[in-house]
């Protein structure tokens, strides 16, 4: 099979509200069913997702589904993505953060599901996540997970040292002054992630991406992105938090050692720890998030859903798949104990899983806390079809800042220009405002 023309796939936006120009995407020709039972290739990185599949694979004879890892989101997983469209050897099904789908829609690479009778399942689904995946009166997505945010802290290290864990980030930069104290670091600035600028900044207030008048609106040197750079500039000139990226040897050394003694992270981030630092157990207990002050604000950081890839040979197969997926009790208790974030699910409460108290946490149930964050997201945010541009050049900007090249906040304008360029570039409407 042929892959088709990137150039066609840009010129279709506002035929998906603001995704391209006036005619829908081409995207690959539909393949042809074989013989014998519906054959779906599915593309993931969720830990231990292969026991959910495995487990489908068990119970449906008449649909089989091949699990292929991919690289994690933009460490290589979508541009292995959009490689296989080009070449027309796309998957049937492939995980995609809410990020990414308007850039995944633009391409002209995912099945619109409403015409295999999707909406049957909106109810089951928290509203402002299963919009992430719908455009333009079609719906490209099965939402899997959100990304409530709250903090890690090591309550061990904070009890040893009386200090309580901060409730406002002026409590927060406080506290920062007496880790170090102990030696110590309260947590990590990383200038690596701009997705988790993005988190903080969206907590604080900030939308980088809008629509007006049918056009898209970009606002990332914005004035609450401006406040959280400038809160993070003394802790970072003075040395009072790691400068790090929040990856690698370096950091899980940091946090297991107790010498990094915080981490502002989503709900899937418990994987991660409990995953990166065994030694944790006990140790570690999660508090909401800290706030700028007014009524509790919390944000998202990551998330995401299953998609339909465009072209499959079974588009009914694969949305069945891929609701059972998140949908059915016993697989989502199995990709809660990899650590896949939060259940996009409208009714959480009757998963025993999620609310079980944790020996990692001391017995904690840190359910209560991420269900208030999650409740406390600021739905108005959007993301645009350039995010991942975006991103980089702000994660270029931020490598320098520290670096002692500008102030943090310097990044911005940078990245609002740049960003600008990249959407008018693919021709997407701007608003001149």
């Amino acid at each position: 099979m042929t892959g088709f023309p990137r150039r066609s796939a840009l010129r279709g936006a506002l035929a998906l509200g603001l995704l391209a120009g006036c005619s829908k995407p081409g995207g690959p020709a539909r393949r042809t069913p074989g013989p014998g039972p519906a054959r779906l290739t599915f593309w993931a990185w969720v830990p231990g997702i292969e026991k959910c599949v495995a487990l489908w694979n068990s119970e449906n004879p008449d649909v089989q589904v091949t699990l292929v890892r991919i690289p994690a989101a933009r460490s290589g997983g979508y541009s292995k993505f959009y490689s296989s469209l080009e070449a027309g050897q796309q998957p049937d099904l492939m995980q995609a953060e809410f990020s990414e789908m308007p850039a995944m829609m633009m391409y002209g690479g995912l099945e619109d599901l409403t015409q295999h009778g999707v909406e049957q399942y909106r109810s089951l689904f928290v509203d402002w996540i299963w919009q992430q995946g719908a455009y333009g009166g079609g719906v490209y997505a099965i939402p899997q997970a959100s990304g409530p945010v709250a903090m890690y802290y090591r309550r061990d290290l904070f009890d040893k040292w009386g200090i309580a864990a901060p409730k406002t980030w002026s409590e927060y930069a406080k506290t920062a002054e007496l880790v170090r104290s102990h030696d110590a670091y309260l947590g990590t600035f990383p200038p690596n992630n701009g997705q988790y600028q993005a988190a903080l900044a969206w907590q604080a207030g900030g939308r980088w991406f809008g629509t007006k008048d049918q056009r898209w609106t970009v606002d990332i040197d914005s004035e609450p992105t401006r406040r959280v750079l400038d809160f993070w500039e003394p802790l970072v000139r003075e040395r009072l938090v790691k400068t790090i990226p929040d990856s690698g040897t370096a950091w899980y050394k940091d946090l297991a050692d107790g010498n990094s003694v915080t981490w502002i992270g989503a709900h899937w981030a418990d994987g991660v720890l409990r995953g990166g630092v065994p030694n944790g157990t006990g140790k570690w207990a999660v508090a909401p998030m800290p706030q700028w002050g007014g009524p509790f604000v919390a944000s998202n950081l990551g998330g995401s859903s299953t998609c339909v890839v465009r072209g499959t040979a079974y588009p009914k197969e694969a949305m069945r798949f891929a609701v059972w997926l998140n949908t059915n009790p016993r697989s989502i208790a199995l990709l809660l104990a990899g650590g896949y974030g939060w259940p996009a699910l409208r009714n959480t409460d009757s998963i025993p899983e999620l609310h079980a108290p944790s020996p990692y946490y001391g017995g904690q149930s840190i359910a209560k806390v991420f269900g208030e964050a999650n409740a406390a997201v600021d739905t108005a945010w959007k993301w645009a079809p350039i995010t991942t541009q975006a991103v980089q050049v702000l994660t270029d900007q931020l490598g320098q800042a520290v670096n002692g090249a500008f102030r943090l906040r310097d990044a911005l304008p940078t990245t609002q220009r740049r960003t600008v360029r990249a959407m008018e570039k693919k021709g997407l409407p701007l608003s001149a405002g």
